[in-house]
């Protein structure tokens, strides 16, 4: 068995991405950066561009001063890493990235982050993808079962996957995600369909658990069409 990550090192990342779309504003990039910089878990304190770059401290004048100059935006609450963001806009990619370790995600109830995704969700102007998933070792066990690679709609199976109806029908029908086996399942107002693999994002060692993630990551394999 792939042995996992120490508990107290886990983390989550949490992914929304807009992809053959036009160049974030300001404004959009400043809502995203708003939502990383001032999260329910923590603050962040300090921002840079380019890896490499030094690091200073977050001033959300100076955070979208530096997106519309470079387009991409990194934030951290400083070097513990217990959480970090980026926002990136680049050719036709728009991506808000928010990652925290377990001792930050689990300060705060775990709906609250179904709501900050809902959040970061809205403040895109044209969603394509977003999923929350735990660190690769999550994921390396299945991969060792040699499964069938899945679209890139899902990539790869983690705990949380939100798939949009202006995406989703040109590998799914409808009826096929709602009967997804997994732990649960919603369909929102906006027609987006949440589907969570398993309960607890970090919660991922017991059998059963990689059982589910691995008979989720058979059926879309299995029922996925290939886009023309």
């Amino acid at each position: 068995m792939i042995p996992d990550t120490p508990n107290e090192r886990r983390q989550l990342n949490m992914f929304v991405e807009e992809h053959a779309a036009p160049p974030w504003t300001a404004d959009h990039a400043a809502r995203l950066i708003d939502l990383i910089a001032t999260s329910p878990w923590r603050a962040a304190n300090e921002m840079n561009v380019e890896a490499g770059d030094p690091w200073e401290p977050y001033s959300r004048p100076r955070a979208i001063e530096l997106f519309e100059r470079a387009h991409s935006l990194s934030l951290r609450t400083g070097e513990d890493l217990v959480l970090d963001g980026s926002v990136v806009s680049f050719q036709g990619d728009n991506i808000a990235r928010l990652s925290m370790m377990r001792s930050v995600l689990d300060t705060r109830p775990v709906a609250e982050l179904e709501t900050h995704m809902a959040a970061m969700i809205a403040a895109m102007p044209k969603p394509s993808t977003a999923h929350a998933s735990a660190d690769d070792d999550q994921i390396m066990f299945v991969r060792k079962r040699m499964l069938e690679p899945l679209p890139n709609l899902i990539g790869a199976i983690g705990w949380l996957h939100v798939l949009f109806p202006q995406v989703y029908p040109t590998y799914f029908a409808r009826a096929q995600l709602l009967a997804a086996p997994c732990h649960r399942i919603e369909e929102h107002g906006d027609g987006t369909i949440w589907i969570w693999a398993y309960e607890h994002p970090l919660r991922y060692d017991p059998p059963e658990v990689r059982d589910a993630i691995a008979e989720l990551w058979r059926y879309f394999a299995s029922h996925a069409k290939q886009p023309v």
